[in-house]
């Protein structure tokens, strides 16, 4: 049930990119330049990650 029409729960996979999305959060500041081009292109982003970059294990 939901409070809004025409919505639905999040898939697996998209729950999996959001949590994964909040993990960059903890340690980078929303407004950072790595969060900024990671908004851009996400993918590129993780191919480049700092090895003190810790993402959830899926």
């Amino acid at each position: 049930m939901a409070t809004r029409e025409n919505v639905r729960p999040f898939t697996i996979e998209e729950q999996k990119r959001v949590l994964t999305v909040g993990a960059c959060l903890t340690c980078h500041k929303q407004n950072s330049e790595i969060i900024k081009t990671s908004l851009i292109d996400y993918q590129s982003q993780l191919k480049n990650l700092s090895p003190k970059c810790i993402l959830p294990i899926w």
